[in-house]
């Protein structure tokens, strides 16, 4: 599926940059729903697209860093996995949508090898951004997942498995339904608290600052990878891709071989 062009505001884009980095270490203080209505302060920009593995990818000589790379807009707020991606180590952000197909190929193959071998051995920060832009009920699922992650962590990523997981048996008719189910089955979560607001749009400023990062770094489709290595930006990842792309973005290995030598040399 071809992707749309974004159309953004330059100078709304750089005096919004500006207002981020002036404000990152506050946000730390703030609860989440203070930090998302503080850095959702302008409107998101639709964009529209998917794509497979025959996607791209983006590199660039940009000393831009996880800490003003516009994808990495309010990423203070965004559930993330393994260390904090503000520590200057290996981030992936990811831009998904619950009813991309390819996001749901990447997220059922290659995102639990990057659970098992990078975030949970603190290697690696996963933080997951959602990008409704594929399917209808992709809203709606994306709005409960952030009332969601708003109540339970734990909860979020189970109910962002469940999306990919049964990717093929929702629909715009019955996401409410199996949403609620999943949740009232398998969670300990208020699951009508978090479907009464997403039908009052409670989670809008939540949806507003991810659209608005994948806005301002040009990202118009999903799923769609901005990798960091060492809080410095490297490249963009279009498209579902194998593992052994990551693992060669990123070089982790090379990462193990110096940390061994310093182990062995005492330094």
């Amino acid at each position: 599926m071809l992707s749309l062009p974004v159309l953004a505001d330059p100078v709304r884009a750089v005096d919004a940059r500006k207002y981020l980095n002036s404000v990152t270490y506050k946000l730390y203080s703030m609860d989440r729903r203070t930090a998302i209505r503080a850095i959702a302060s302008s409107l998101a920009v639709p964009v529209a697209g998917c794509f497979d593995s025959s996607g791209s990818t983006e590199t660039t000589t940009s000393s831009a860093t996880v800490r003003n790379h516009p994808a990495a807009h309010g990423i203070e707020t965004q559930p993330t996995l393994g260390p904090s991606p503000l520590d200057g180590g290996s981030v992936i952000v990811a831009f998904e949508d619950p009813s991309c197909p390819p996001c749901g190929r990447f997220e059922r193959t290659v995102f639990p090898k990057i659970r098992d071998e990078w975030t949970e051995q603190g290697k690696v920060s996963f933080v997951y951004r959602s990008l409704p832009i594929v399917y209808e009920w992709g809203g709606p699922a994306t709005a409960a997942l952030e009332g969601t992650y708003e109540r339970a962590s734990t909860a979020f990523w189970a109910l962002k498995a469940h999306y990919y997981e049964t990717q093929d048996a929702f629909t715009s008719d019955n996401v409410r339904e199996r949403t609620r189910t999943f949740l009232e089955s398998e969670t300990d979560i208020d699951a009508d608290s978090v479907l009464k607001g997403v039908d009052a749009d409670r989670y809008e400023d939540a949806i507003a600052v991810d659209r608005e990062a994948a806005a301002r770094a040009d990202v118009d489709s999903t799923p769609t990878f901005a990798l960091f290595k060492r809080g410095t930006f490297l490249t963009l990842i279009h498209g579902n891709h194998s593992f052994k792309l990551f693992e060669s973005a990123l070089d982790l290995k090379r990462d193990d071989r110096e940390r061994q030598g310093s182990v062995e040399t005492g330094t």
